[in-house]
């Protein structure tokens, strides 16, 4: 018994075309681009993250000197970190909440942390 014609295949053919092999070839560099960006991202990640650590150090050193009553200046730079103190007073305790804001250059662009702190009058005579 015999096929008819439409279910007969003229040519047998069991390569890739060309099309098809590109389409592949695509998305594998799609797939290894990817790939190449996540070492990127995590040392961005890291460096950001070490940044803002020594942010928040150099704004805590600061507070922890004015809370012993040392002196401290109004603003400045250290190791390419910028900050300047601000302080109000806080007429509930009698003390003075002293603002820091401190700024770097980052990686991700421009960054900065403010941190406060009530520091309290000393009473003692």
């Amino acid at each position: 018994m015999s096929r008819p014609f439409f279910f007969v295949r003229i040519m047998k053919n069991d390569a890739f075309t060309l099309v098809e092999v590109l389409i592949a070839l695509f998305i594998v560099a799609v797939g290894l681009f990817a790939l190449l960006a996540i070492p990127i991202a995590a040392t961005k990640l890291f460096v950001h993250t070490a940044d803002h650590e020594q942010a928040m150090f150099i704004a805590t050193s600061k507070l922890d000197s004015l809370e012993a009553a040392e002196t401290v200046p109004a603003n400045g730079t250290e190791d390419g970190f910028t900050w300047q103190i601000s302080g109000s007073t806080d007429a509930g305790t009698d003390g003075t909440i002293y603002s820091i804001n401190v700024t770097w250059d980052s990686v991700l662009g421009d960054k900065g942390i403010t941190v406060q702190r009530l520091v309290a009058v000393d009473a003692s005579p």
